[in-house]
């Protein structure tokens, strides 16, 4: 693994060791996921698990991470058009702050 590989993140940004980064390799997943250098669903994880460490409540935690999975994944899935998934993304985004459906 690259030395150069950068784990970004809005709390750090801190180079990954090489095993790390090997255990972030993405998996069995659709190549809409794994065509990623990190996976998702961990980037997803983490930010649930900050959010409700912050004091959010954990529905709304979930609403949020499902707005990463489909902002991660827009315009990778074969025959989706990027624009449905950024609206999945602001829909459940607009659920997770304010508890209602676009």
């Amino acid at each position: 693994m690259s030395d150069d590989i950068q784990w970004v993140n809005p709390v750090y940004t801190k180079k990954l060791s090489d095993d790390l980064a090997e255990s972030l390799k993405p998996t069995n997943y659709d190549d809409h996921y794994s065509s990623k250098e990190i996976e998702p669903i961990l980037v997803i994880e983490e930010t649930i698990e900050r959010l409700i460490n912050s004091g959010l409540d954990p529905k709304d935690a979930y609403n949020v991470g499902q707005s990463l999975k489909y902002i991660l994944r827009a315009g990778a899935k074969e025959g989706e058009d990027v624009k449905k998934d950024i609206f999945k993304a602001l829909n459940y985004l607009h659920r997770g702050a304010r508890g209602e459906w676009v």
